[in-house]
């Protein structure tokens, strides 16, 4: 994902410099009182192409996520149905199938990954071909991409789709992992706009790399994963004693500087509507 997102921080660079106010007169005084040599400093317009470049690709993983989770779910329904399972008091049908053959799932991933299923009961599993398309459409022609019109460029289109592809891959296996792994944080913005809290703040001993910019000292808050953690759940009698195992790191934005936060997290129409005239 990295190459995709680099070649979208360049055309999102292309599109609003010159138009946003990119200087950090703002963010001097503050920076220099907290000098932190863990990350470089990176502009303020730079972290704010950033943050847009990491959110799409973010939108991109939970899409291919929660394609693979409807994916599992409809070749359940289907065998439910040729097996003629019904519910009963505990499970519904689609589970009691889930349980028959999720070894076969396993074993044969790739395949119930890649190829179609014959469209029976009016249920439709297509080829891994028509998901990575299918998957593109969605978000590039969602409320919040569709004016992104680069996106649609020969071979930003092919990286992307190369990408969903392989992200897809990534989601087959940790949904038919047991227990199924799933991405931590579950929205990019989960932390934006949080009054303050303890879990909003950064805390040095959680296992995540620092996403490039980061400050870390002073009460740094937890500001959004460029990249997210791969978690699991651990089954527990009470939900309250379930234990989150890390998989695999997640890299995190955090920063110390609230106005800076505010200025990545803002849409940069509000920028503009906000700035003064030059």
């Amino acid at each position: 994902l990295q190459t995709v997102h680099d070649e979208v921080v360049e055309h999102l660079m292309q599109e609003y410099q010159g138009r946003l106010d990119v200087s950090d007169d703002d963010m001097e005084d503050e920076d220099a009182m907290n000098d932190d040599e863990e990350m470089d400093p990176k502009p303020k317009f730079e972290l704010l192409m950033d943050r847009m470049a990491s959110e799409f690709l973010f939108e991109l993983l939970l899409r291919c996520y929660e394609r693979m989770k409807q994916r599992k779910l409809k070749i359940c329904d289907i065998v439910a149905r040729q097996l003629s399972i019904a519910d009963n008091a505990n499970k519904r049908a689609t589970a009691i199938a889930e349980v028959m053959i999720h070894p076969q799932l396993q074993q044969q991933w790739s395949t119930y990954l890649t190829n179609a299923m014959p469209n029976v009961f009016e249920i439709h599993v297509p080829n891994i071909a028509t998901v990575v398309e299918e998957i593109f459409h969605s978000i590039v022609t969602s409320a919040t991409y569709r004016d992104w019109q680069f996106l649609n460029g020969k071979m930003i289109k092919k990286q992307i789709e190369k990408s969903i592809r392989q992200a897809l891959e990534i989601c087959w296996i940790m949904i038919l992992t047991k227990p199924q792994m799933e991405f931590y944080p579950s929205s990019f913005r989960m932390f934006a706009g949080q009054k303050e809290s303890i879990s909003m703040l950064y805390n040095k001993k959680q296992k995540h790399e620092l996403w490039t910019g980061s400050k870390t000292n002073d009460n740094a808050k937890m500001v959004y994963f460029a990249v997210p953690a791969v978690v699991q759940t651990r089954p527990s009698s009470s939900k309250q004693h379930q234990q989150q195992l890390l998989v695999v790191e997640g890299q995190a934005f955090v920063h110390n500087n609230d106005a800076l936060i505010e200025y990545v997290m803002s849409h940069p129409n509000e920028l503009l509507d906000n700035q003064p005239d030059l």
